[in-house]
């Protein structure tokens, strides 16, 4: 049975182009959804105007997509949950995106272990190489505990949901449409097979239309439930590289599988791998990129049995991964400064935008004392302006880019004023580091 409060942030989420950011502010404004629609159109844009913000016509007007009772009746019919942002179940991953959605219809099963998961994403007119791929990813991936998110649609996106289903995994499909119909209506049967190992999920009302406006919504959904996104034969022009761009800009992983030099349709994965996502050539590259987040797989479902070594699906990696130079970064900051605590992955919140710094240091108050971004090995993208971000966001003095395992190619950085940066030698940073640490010194 549905609250009275879950009904009226329902009743929000029918209404014509309010976003969620719009109705958060709403409840926040007036304490809850169920107050919130009982004040005046006049007195909520007085209200909101308060704190800089305006009344979309949809919610000062109350224009619906259709009305609240029909859409009731709908949730019952179709079997669906909901899940809001300020329940417990909410995905912990979701709720650190930008805009998180208000409202998730649910048909099927969202659990804790969803958070170890990887969103797997390419175009609908995959060929034999891409399709096959995607399934041998989504099958080992599944089988090591993680869950499998994709956007139901032919493809990659299917391969990679039937990969899980192969091996008895979880996978969670995100719909651009309402979960009253099943878009592509040929993934009528795969739905109900995901249905009953994970979950079908949407962001939109019962019965909205799979539009084209609703995919790229849908897309920044797929990358922020999971850890991070693998692209697979995605030409220049094609959506998933929207799906990417969300998860840069969530601070997740973005991977990227390679096809040959000469494949148009796989040109916007080679751009992805030039601008440094991680290329993929394992089911372990990916995991190995991953440490801190490996999944429970003593939680696994009957069936799935651990295998000993994963196969290549290329040919063996020529240079060490990010996650080796990461390690050599780990190392070299226990040697130096063994008295401040290392963190990885620690989140960076600057504005909107939440960012992850691969490795930083910390001094016994939790003052952030150094910040490391590492690439892979001999990565030359844009890591440099990444790392100044970060200094320049937290106020944090030193700095090291890392793109290979030997301390003597790393640059060291020196921040001098908010967005000033100055490249000093290693052991003018060692220096500086223990001289700017109670920590260190003591």
């Amino acid at each position: 049975m549905l609250s009275d409060e879950v009904k009226s942030l329902i009743h929000l989420n029918l209404m014509q182009d309010v976003g969620s950011k719009t109705v958060q502010q709403v409840v926040e404004v007036f304490g809850s959804a169920v107050e919130a629609l009982k004040v005046s159109p006049e007195n909520m844009q007085k209200e909101l105007r308060k704190i800089g913000s305006n009344a979309p016509s949809g919610l000062g007007q109350r224009i619906l997509h259709y009305e609240l009772d029909r859409e009731l009746e709908l949730i019952d019919r179709h079997g669906c949950s909901i899940v809001t942002l300020y329940d417990e179940e909410y995905p912990p991953h979701l709720k650190n995106i930008d805009t998180p959605p208000l409202v998730l219809y649910v048909k099927g099963t969202l659990k804790p272990r969803d958070k170890s998961s990887i969103s797997i994403v390419g175009p609908r007119a995959s060929k034999n190489y891409g399709a096959q791929v995607s399934f041998k990813l989504g099958s080992e991936l599944a089988e090591r505990g993680m869950t499998i998110v994709s956007g139901l649609a032919k493809g990659i996106d299917g391969s990679a949901h039937r990969g899980a289903l192969d091996v008895r995994g979880r996978t969670i499909a995100v719909l651009g449409n309402g979960l009253s119909r099943v878009y592509p209506p040929e993934h009528r049967e795969l739905a109900e097979e995901i249905i009953k190992s994970g979950a079908l999920i949407s962001e939109f009302p019962m019965n909205i239309d799979p539009e084209r406006k609703n995919f790229p919504k849908r897309n920044r959904i797929i990358s922020g439930l999971t850890l991070g996104t693998v692209v697979i034969e995605a030409p220049i022009k094609s959506g998933s590289l929207i799906t990417a761009e969300h998860a840069h800009k969530q601070g997740r992983k973005v991977f990227a599988v390679p096809d040959q030099i000469f494949s148009g349709h796989s040109s916007g994965c080679h751009k992805l791998i030039n601008d440094g996502a991680m290329l993929v050539e394992t089911a372990d590259d990916l995991l190995n990129a991953l440490p801190h987040y490996m999944p429970d797989i003593s939680d696994k479902q009957p069936g799935i049995q651990e295998k000993p070594g994963q196969g290549y699906l290329f040919e063996p990696p020529p240079v060490p991964s990010e996650v080796i130079v990461e390690n050599a970064v780990v190392e070299y900051f226990k040697t130096k400064f063994g008295k401040l605590t290392i963190e990885l992955q620690r989140e960076i919140q600057m504005g909107s935008y939440t960012g992850r710094a691969d490795v930083v240091l910390l001094d016994e108050k939790k003052k952030l004392v150094v910040i490391a971004e590492c690439k892979r090995s001999g990565y030359i993208g844009s890591g440099v302006e990444q790392l100044q971000s970060y200094l320049s966001g937290t106020e944090t003095r030193f700095g090291l880019f890392a793109n290979s395992e030997q301390p003597d190619a790393w640059a060291f950085y020196q921040r001098h004023g908010q967005n000033e940066f100055k490249q000093i030698s290693r052991s003018e940073f060692e220096k500086g580091v223990i001289g700017n640490s109670t920590t260190a010194k003591s």
